[in-house]
């Protein structure tokens, strides 16, 4: 994910609360800040765009009492027409929409209206918070806009199919460094489980079924290889227990596509050792030294694999002209 703002960027402590307060309203759906007596502050956000949906990751911490508003204001400023989803993963917090108030514990998730519609946030004190927002075009959503108005502003029973195993998959995403997920096939994942856990809370047609939960498992065992591929003992086993699945089960997740879990991992690793060797930040480090850091212990295994794979040797990847020199 790519940092935002961070009021780590700001060594003067008193200098955070206004650039916290400018940072928000710069954001895709902007928002005000306001607090009667500023003391210390720690606030950053993330983000990744994944097709069609904004993933954003962001954590708050203070000595003193906030609330965030988006008012008509700030909504004439940016009006994205989207909906978004909020999860919860530690702290909590107090969400006011369309009537409606929603108070967040850990796992719990919330939808909200980032279009023509005010809302007032409040963080609980003093818990540290942090949260995952996924914010979509309303367009994505194949159901009646006037029958999703009034759950603006709730929170999704945690006791929807699928409401378990979406928090659990967001709170990995949002908790690990690495790679940008892939947008094609996750995109997809994530928007058939926004319209499965809407239509569910609705009881309209759409239903958290067995192939959403196969795909959005899918989505996560490739995150843990992208993010674990350096690992060089990484394994089958290791990838079950990182996604709370049996071994069983994720050999079914692959048992129709063209690749095992173990070839998902040499592909990922080769994909990244490609990458890096074009990565101008890393010309001047040895081939055997990328290899490595992506899980390569062999690097004769290393020069067979690239070359099946890319039908060319690392060497002359790095070519100016992709050929001998």
């Amino acid at each position: 994910m790519r940092v935002q703002y961070s009021t780590d960027r700001v060594r003067w402590v008193p200098d955070r609360y206004e650039y916290y307060r400018d940072a928000a309203a710069s954001e895709v759906a902007p928002v005000a800040i306001q607090a009667r007596a500023p003391g210390w502050l720690c606030a950053a956000l993330s983000s990744v765009q994944v097709g069609d949906f904004l993933v954003e990751v962001t954590t708050y911490a203070a000595d003193f009492e906030m609330e965030v508003l988006r008012d008509d204001r700030m909504i004439r400023a940016g009006d994205p027409d989207c909906y978004r989803m909020l999860l919860n993963i530690t702290g909590g917090e107090v969400i006011e929409q369309a009537g409606n108030q929603a108070r967040f514990g850990p796992r719990d998730i919330g939808l909200f209206s980032l279009s023509s519609r005010c809302y007032n946030f409040r963080p609980a004190m003093p818990q540290e918070m942090r949260v995952v927002m996924v914010t979509f075009p309303r367009r994505l959503l194949p159901l009646d806009e006037a029958a999703v108005t009034p759950l603006l502003g709730t929170l999704l029973p945690r006791g929807l199919a699928g409401h378990s195993l979406f928090a659990q998959f967001l709170t990995y995403l949002a908790g690990s460094a690495g790679p940008e997920p892939e947008a094609g096939s996750l995109a997809e994942a994530l928007r058939q489980v926004t319209t499965a856990l809407i239509g569910e809370r609705l009881g309209a047609g759409s239903r958290f079924t067995p192939a959403t939960r196969r795909l959005l498992y899918q989505e996560w065992v490739r995150l843990v290889v992208a993010r674990q591929s350096g690992d060089p003992e990484l394994s089958p086993a290791k990838i079950s227990r990182a996604v709370n699945i049996s071994g069983r089960y994720l050999h079914r997740l692959f048992r129709d596509s063209d690749q095992t879990p173990m070839q998902l991992v040499k592909a990922t690793r080769l994909e990244h050792c490609h990458r890096d060797l074009q990565d101008p930040a890393q010309v001047g480090k040895p081939i055997r030294e990328i290899a490595s850091a992506r899980g390569y212990q062999r690097p004769d295994q290393f020069a067979r694999d690239f070359r099946q794979r890319f039908g060319i040797p690392a060497t002359q990847l790095r070519q100016p002209t992709g050929r001998p020199a």
